[in-house]
């Protein structure tokens, strides 16, 4: 077990890859209560457990407006240009074919903070790992090219919450924001704030290859640009389904790529689920009438 505790003032972390809560066949924690930080590193960082292993960043503060940074040693495996491996920042990841992942947390107590992750960044899980991320508080920025900001791939679970703030998340590339890939499960969830969406595909809901994914943005007017939400996507790793859920709850006015109309309710192909709505309640009644025999068809 390795342990970083620092109690206040504004402070630098800055390391290369493996460094700022990792573990792997143990726990790595660092802990921070106070202060504007800046977490700096280029691969594996910020809150990730490997194999048996516990990663945890907890940057404490209720006020400090902090910024992580994972990314720009190794350019991205998929060839996007400008893009790099990001593998951090609330993730649980393991070692695909050989052994399973562990649980990685990254943990922000408040502020208007910054996040800036490469790929596989922004909790998510990868091969039986658990990885999640919460900001409870504050207008966040939220940066991030493929795999980031509540995503799963092969058998993982990982979650993405940000309780508070009028935040703005984006994407350079697919799949991010509510997606999980080849029998895994993600949960996205964005609670009070007028939010911003940017992703040009393969988000907001996005289940394939027997994937579970669910968005929920709980208030607020929110706009999404890019890919339209809830989408169906494919299964030809196994047989059966994928079930994507997306939900915009409260009455703010909000504006949806896609084709997709505020207000609107709908049940899709494979399982794919859009409710515009004030409450679950007034979506619950619409949905028992003609939606789900339509999905059902």
């Amino acid at each position: 077990v390795g342990v970083l505790a620092d109690l206040g003032g504004d402070d630098i972390y800055r390391g290369i890859d493996h460094c700022q809560g990792v573990g792997q066949f143990g726990a790595g924690l660092l802990l921070d209560d106070a202060g504007d930080n800046r977490y700096e590193g280029r691969q594996s960082c910020q809150g990730v457990g490997f194999t048996w292993g516990v990663g945890l960043l907890h940057s404490a503060g209720t006020d400090g407006d902090d910024e992580y940074f994972n990314k720009g040693k190794v350019g991205s495996g998929y060839g996007d240009l400008g893009s790099f491996e990001g593998w951090g920042q609330g993730l649980g990841c393991g070692h695909r074919p050989y052994a399973s992942g562990g649980l990685g947390v990254l943990l922000d107590g408040g502020g208007s903070d910054r996040y800036e992750g490469g790929t596989f960044s922004l909790g998510g899980g990868y091969y039986y790992g658990l990885g999640i991320l919460r900001d409870r508080d504050g207008h966040d920025r939220y940066r991030g090219s493929r795999y980031n900001m509540g995503f799963t791939a092969h058998q993982a679970v990982g979650v993405f919450i940000d309780d508070r703030g009028n935040d703005h998340y984006a994407t350079s590339h697919f799949v991010a924001m509510g997606m999980a890939w080849d029998e895994s499960s993600t949960l996205f969830l964005d609670g009070e704030g007028d939010d911003t969406y940017v992703a040009p595909g393969f988000a907001f809901a996005a289940g394939a290859m027997n994937g579970f994914a669910l968005f929920e943005d709980s208030a607020g007017a929110d706009h999404y640009v890019g890919v339209r939400p809830a989408s169906k996507y494919g299964n030809r790793y196994h047989d059966g389904t994928s079930v994507g859920l997306f939900m915009d709850l409260g009455d703010g006015e909000d504006v949806f790529s896609g084709g997709r109309q505020a207000g609107e309710i709908d049940a899709g192909p494979e399982h794919t689920f859009f409710v515009d709505a004030p409450t679950v309640e007034a979506a619950t009644e619409r949905l028992k009438v003609t939606p789900l025999k339509k999905a059902a068809q």
